[in-house]
């Protein structure tokens, strides 16, 4: 067993495909089957079930997928120490980020970031639960550090730092009728008005949803989702083609033409953007001039 091996039974087993994990590590399909093939018969036992379209591992493999994981990690960190004792920068970060981010701060930080250690591979990976599967990546190693959006629960083992933040609100199409509903003297909607309104909204894990769902439970309302979408710029457009009402950040929904803001008494949702990493794990220079760089591109006065 050697860590090639393994570095292709986590990618599988990350990927839940031959494909795309050979797509990860520049190689051909029948090379990673042969390299699972390989380990299997190496352990004495299967470590994934095969499906026609998706691949899972098994009991097995389940148990394996920890010790792997340490293995690789620790491997990985021996080679940044011994990288870091020559002055030189290489390695891979495997960086969460998130799919509704539109911070054009973030992708300058990646760009410049690349252009400086080129020898750098951040593998970046999004994840379709939002920041409960971004934490989670933390926990388990598949992630080194990962671009979350809070406020969230935060498990005890992974530590913050933040980056910036915002505020959320309420926003409908131009034709929706909330949009003409009248205001009180002192100019804001009374919260009443959207109880029982039809909403759009993230999944749950997604903190736009939490907050969405915290703000409602806090005037004494249960949302009535009628439609989840995972991107922010879709949702944003659905609500403007007048599919309901929904969070969204103010700086969405105010560079949005086809939407009106809502100024409803009492909202108090906000959020935050931050880097999540493991508490008491070693970070790689990789890693450590990577969260920097993040740091510093979105520092108030980068901005």
């Amino acid at each position: 067993m050697d860590v090639r091996q393994l570095e292709v039974f986590l990618a599988v087993a990350e990927e839940q495909s031959f494909t795309r994990a050979a797509e990860r590590l520049h190689l051909v399909q029948s090379a990673v089957s042969a390299t699972i093939k390989s380990l299997e018969s190496e352990l004495g036992f299967a470590l994934f079930s095969r499906g026609p379209r998706v691949v899972s591992l098994t009991g097995e493999g389940q148990g394996f997928l920890p010790a792997a994981r340490a293995a690789v990690a620790a491997m990985e960190e021996a080679k940044d120490v011994a990288a870091d004792y020559r002055g030189h920068v290489r390695g891979t970060v495997n960086l969460g980020i998130l799919a509704t981010s539109d911070s054009s701060e973030i992708r300058q930080a990646l760009r410049a970031f690349r252009d400086s250690f080129p020898e750098v591979v951040v593998s970046a990976r999004t994840s379709p639960s939002g920041t409960a599967g971004l934490l989670q990546g933390v926990l388990d190693g598949s992630l080194d550090v990962s671009i979350v959006v809070l406020p969230f629960p935060v498990p005890d083992d992974v530590e913050i730092a933040h980056l910036f933040s915002g505020e959320y609100v309420f926003a409908v199409g131009r034709d929706h009728p909330l949009a003409a509903v009248p205001v009180r003297e002192r100019g804001v909607l009374d919260p009443a008005v959207l109880d029982g309104v039809e909403m759009l909204g993230m999944p749950r894990g997604f903190a736009m949803r939490r907050a969405l769902d915290d703000q409602l439970a806090a005037w004494g309302m249960t949302p009535e989702i009628r439609m989840e979408l995972t991107d922010v710029g879709t949702l944003a457009q659905c609500i403007a083609d007048g599919l309901g009402a929904g969070l969204l950040p103010r700086a969405v929904a105010d560079a949005h033409p086809e939407l009106a803001v809502l100024d409803v008494d009492g909202l108090s949702a906000n959020w935050s953007v931050g880097l999540a990493t493991r508490r008491g794990r070693r970070p790689s220079a990789a890693l450590r001039l990577l969260m920097e760089a993040l740091r510093d591109a979105t520092a108030p006065s980068a901005s």
